[in-house]
């Protein structure tokens, strides 16, 4: 079953890159798939973020970025969000990150460039389970 705000019957997403192009580029695929969107350019931005608007569904978010990279980002917010749903999105993975930390099973990874209908695909996935 998806996951909805039950404010407005949408669905709410967090993006966090620390590319102002992809930011900008991602958000505008997720407004024209009907999503409400939030953007923070870091892992602290997107805390804060989480802190005031508490009806996040999915955080999307870029895995390497400096100070917090994507999955001590995602660790930190399901504290704050116990139920909010992870995808992850990045340009190159680096193994020594990804191999013990990111179960891809449980949560998906987006390669950099992607399609809006592998966006929609992943986050259809990701709602319903």
């Amino acid at each position: 079953m998806a996951s909805y705000n039950s404010v407005n019957n949408t669905t709410t997403v967090l993006i966090v890159d620390d590319d102002p192009f992809i930011l900008e580029m991602v958000k505008e695929q997720l407004f024209h798939l009907g999503h409400e969107v939030l953007t923070a350019c870091c892992g602290q931005d997107a805390i804060q973020k989480a802190k005031e608007f508490t009806g996040i569904d999915i955080l999307l978010t870029d895995i390497m970025m400096p100070s917090m990279n994507g999955i001590e980002l995602a660790k930190e917010l399901v504290k704050l969000l116990p139920k909010v749903k992870i995808v992850f999105m990045s340009g190159f993975l680096d193994s020594s990150v990804t191999d013990h930390e990111l179960p891809q099973e449980k949560y998906p990874i987006l390669e950099k460039p992607f399609s809006l209908d592998r966006l929609k695909s992943e986050f259809t996935r990701v709602l319903t389970n």
